[in-house]
C-alpha cells in the first residue's frame, strides 16, 4: 500500500514544533510555578524561623535583665553582710575589751597589801605597767611576790624603786612591768 502524505511536509513539521513548543512551555510553566511555591514555603519558614529567634532573643534580653538585677541585690546583701560581719567583731572586741580592765583591777587590787597604794596603771596589748608608793620596802616586796604567785599575771621586772619623803614619810616610788599570762 502506498501512502500519501497530503499535508504538506513544511506544514507538519509546523504542526509538530508547535505541539513540541507547547509541551515545553508547559513544562517550564509548570516548573516555575513548583519552583515558586517550594521558594515562598522557605520564605515563609525563614521568616517565621527569624520572628522565633528574635522573639527568643527578646525574652532573653529581659531575663538577662532581670538576672542581673538579682546580681546587685546579691551583691548589696554581700556588702551589707560584711558591715554586719565588722560589727559583730567590734561588738565582740568591745566585749573582751570590756571585761579585760576589770579583771585586771581586781586581780590587781587582790594581791595588793595594805600599805602599798597605786598612782598609775597603763595597759597596751598584753604589758602592763604599774605605778605606785609603798611604805616600807618589804610591802613592795610583798606586792611583787603576790603578782608572781598569780596565774594572771608573768614576767614581773621592777622598772624603777626609789626611797623618797612625803609630809615627812619616808615612802618607796615604785614602777612596775609585768605582762598579762591570760
Amino acid at each position: 500500500m502506498i501512502k500519501i502524505n497530503l499535508l504538506p511536509q513544511l506544514r507538519a513539521k509546523k504542526v509538530r514544533k508547535q505541539i513540541e513548543i507547547q509541551y515545553q512551555l508547559w513544562f517550564f510553566s509548570t516548573l516555575l510555578v513548583v519552583l515558586i511555591l517550594v521558594l515562598g514555603y522557605f520564605w515563609f519558614y525563614l521568616n517565621d524561623r527569624i520572628q522565633n529567634l528574635q522573639n527568643e532573643r527578646t525574652a532573653m534580653t529581659q531575663s538577662l535583665g532581670a538576672l542581673k538585677e538579682k546580681v546587685k541585690e546579691v551583691e548589696g546583701f554581700e556588702k551589707d553582710k560584711k558591715i554586719f560581719e565588722e560589727k559583730i567583731k567590734i561588738i565582740q572586741q568591745l566585749k573582751l575589751n570590756q571585761s579585760g580592765p576589770v579583771h585586771l583591777l581586781d586581780q590587781v587590787s587582790l594581791n595588793l597589801p595594805a600599805r602599798v597604794w597605786l598612782i598609775g596603771l597603763a595597759q597596751q596589748g598584753n604589758g602592763v605597767t604599774i605605778e605606785g608608793r609603798a611604805i616600807t620596802n618589804s610591802e613592795l616586796v610583798d606586792f611583787i611576790d603576790n603578782l608572781k604567785r598569780s596565774k594572771y599575771f608573768s614576767e614581773i621586772q621592777i622598772l624603777e624603786s626609789r626611797q623618797g619623803v612625803e609630809g615627812n614619810v619616808p615612802i618607796y616610788n615604785f614602777k612596775l612591768s609585768c605582762t598579762l599570762a591570760i
